[in-house]
């Protein structure tokens, strides 16, 4: 504890039921839990506020290895802005329509519920930082893989695709990027797929719709 106030640190984030344990039990801190995700894998939501100490946050899943634990991301995130926001240097209010890099979703449908809130309650002409460049922003998940949405994806194809998602739930598609790999998802064969970034991880031998 005392290198921690020594480094200045203001929040400490711990992940996982077995590292959380461990720092209470070395007496660094007396978790109060202050949320919950019921779906699965259920997940709980920890602060401490030791005197003259950092900030403590921890949830119980293991985002990186625990099954399902990666479609609870988003909501991780809404707690960390309300319940470290200031610590953070921002706000205790959380801000939704803003997308945190690696923000992932479990389904095509879940993507595009929540780029129609990003587009309604945004003012940002790319879903991420472009001081990133084209790196992958959002993921989510695909009837034949993972699959990533890029920083430099544009508001105006964002606003085309939801305006051919209000018309049809026809599924997308996976074609040959400017490269010849068969890895390019896009959503309309009519649409220019200007400003529209989507691709597979892993490129597919053929071209083929996709849910």
């Amino acid at each position: 504890m005392r290198q921690l106030r020594h480094e200045s640190y203001r929040v400490v984030a711990v992940a996982g039921r077995t590292a959380l344990e461990w720092v209470e039990k070395a007496d660094l801190v007396k978790w109060e839990s202050v949320a919950t995700i019921d779906d699965a894998p259920r997940t709980t939501f920890y602060v401490a506020n030791p005197p003259d100490a950092p900030l403590f946050i921890a949830w119980s899943c293991n985002v990186q290895s625990q099954q399902g634990a990666r479609r609870h991301i988003p909501r991780l995130g809404e707690m960390l802005r309300e319940h470290a926001g200031k610590e953070l240097g921002g706000s205790t209010v959380t801000d939704d329509a803003t997308f945190q890099r690696g923000t992932h979703f479990e389904s095509r449908s879940e993507l595009i519920k929540a780029l129609q809130h990003w587009f309604e309650n945004s003012d940002d002409d790319t879903i991420g930082d472009l001081k990133f460049g084209r790196a992958p922003w959002l993921s989510f998940t695909t009837s034949v893989g993972l699959a990533d949405l890029n920083a430099d994806t544009r508001r105006a194809a964002i606003e085309r695709m939801l305006a051919y998602s209000r018309r049809t739930d026809a599924p997308w598609h996976v074609i040959e990027n400017n490269r010849g790999k068969v890895n390019k998802i896009i959503f309309d064969k009519s649409d220019t797929h200007e400003g529209w970034y989507a691709y597979l991880r892993e490129p597919l031998a053929a071209p083929q719709e996709v849910s």
